[in-house]
């Protein structure tokens, strides 16, 4: 990480460039500085390191773009940026600090992109991240707008970026479950009611987030490539919990009253489709008295394409 911060010294040589010159020199020495156990917190070295690499990407000029990409590569693999003990406020974990580095990934070339949300898998294979539910909804958030905008190389990598990190946050709270309640055996406290499972909690925001952009997407008339991707989203997240799920009570209650009522009327309900008669409205006298509730049917097929369905 040295070599490259001091490569952007020595290239950022124009006054323009003065700014970043000055945050990859501070971050430089910032990590020389760093002996035995005398070491600054992990936040605090990536905080001095992606400010630097932050303006590198902001200037949209390729050799600084490329830079910022290397150096972004280079702190997810490098040992001294990471710590499994964080402190409590979550701006300050690598995942928030990191989306907060690529904040003009939308504003890039569609290859800058597809490298930037290559960091994002990158982080989420990592053993070191310490995650939580509103990190993982603003990771899905940066993925979902670039999936929106973005060409079939940045869909696929956001894709991807977001199908792992969903795998690793419920493999995340699996093993936090299964720590919970091996403590809880240890210390004697009763936990016949699934304490552990209490750790799925952070799931239901994650699922009401999913399905509040699935709503946008129904009021705006249904972009494709977007409910595609959210319905991809939400098949990662439910699939990938474990079968103990089904003991938090606060889980089943969301999945039934809120969940599985948004999905069904998405696939077809009369807020979008309007051709809901009943079967009597063409026939007989007789048949239309006899007309009770639930005897509606569609006159044509659900206004949700194939690959929706499928999904």
């Amino acid at each position: 990480m040295e070599d490259l911060l001091l490569q952007i010294v020595k290239e950022a040589s124009s006054t323009k460039l003065s700014v970043l010159r000055k945050s990859a020199q501070e971050a430089h020495d910032f990590l020389e500085a760093q002996q035995g156990l005398l070491r600054d917190p992990a936040h605090d070295l990536r905080a001095k390191c992606l400010h630097a690499l932050q303006l590198a990407l902001e200037t949209k000029r390729s050799k600084f773009v490329a830079y910022g990409l290397s150096g972004l590569h280079k702190l997810v693999r490098d040992d001294r940026f990471q710590s499994n003990f964080e402190p409590e406020d979550d701006s300050l974990w690598l995942p928030s600090q990191l989306l907060h580095a690529m904040g003009s990934i939308l504003t890039q070339s569609d290859d800058t992109q597809v490298d930037m949300l290559k960091v994002l898998l990158n982080v989420a294979c990592s053993n070191y991240w310490t995650m939580n539910g509103r990190i993982i909804i603003q990771i899905l958030t940066v993925c979902s707008e670039a999936h929106e905008t973005g060409n079939q190389a940045v869909r696929t990598a956001a894709q991807a970026a977001t199908s792992q990190t969903l795998r690793s946050f419920c493999n995340f709270l699996e093993e936090e479950s299964q720590e919970l309640d091996k403590s809880l055996k240890q210390t004697g406290a009763n936990c016949d009611g699934g304490s552990g499972v209490s750790c799925f909690n952070e799931v239901i925001p994650i699922l009401q987030f999913i399905c509040s952009k699935m709503d946008e997407a129904q009021a705006v008339g249904r972009c494709g490539n977007s409910v595609v991707f959210l319905l991809e989203c939400l098949h990662t997240l439910v699939s990938s919990l474990p079968q103990q799920i089904h003991n938090n009570h606060h889980f089943t209650a969301f999945l039934w009253q809120k969940f599985c009522p948004a999905l069904i009327a998405f696939l077809g309900s009369p807020r979008v489709d309007k051709h809901i008669v009943s079967r009597g409205q063409a026939g007989t006298r007789e048949g239309a008295e006899v007309q009770g509730r639930g005897s509606g049917c569609l006159a044509t097929a659900p206004s949700f394409n194939s690959s929706e369905a499928k999904t």
